[in-house]
């Protein structure tokens, strides 16, 4: 039984240790941030996907749009 715990506290060191601003205090909590943080990343590495196929398949310009090098109408900002 001792064994099983070592391994979970270790593991929870590890998760504090690779998400940002996590409270240390109580497990719950924490583990509830983690998941937070976790979808958080999924939908940016989604939105990321879909950035990246547009780059690769741009989709028909505006009639009289002329495109960029980058494959985006000019004037085209992206938010950061």
């Amino acid at each position: 039984m001792q064994l099983r715990r070592e391994r979970i506290a270790e593991r929870i060191r590890a998760l504090q240790e690779l998400v940002p601003s996590v409270n240390k205090t109580d497990r719950a909590v924490m583990l509830d941030e983690i998941v937070d943080y976790v979808k958080f990343l999924r939908l940016q590495v989604k939105s990321n996907e879909v950035g990246s196929r547009q780059d690769v398949y741009p989709t028909a310009s505006p009639a009289g749009a002329r495109r960029s090098s980058a494959g985006r109408a000019p004037g085209y900002e992206e938010n950061a």
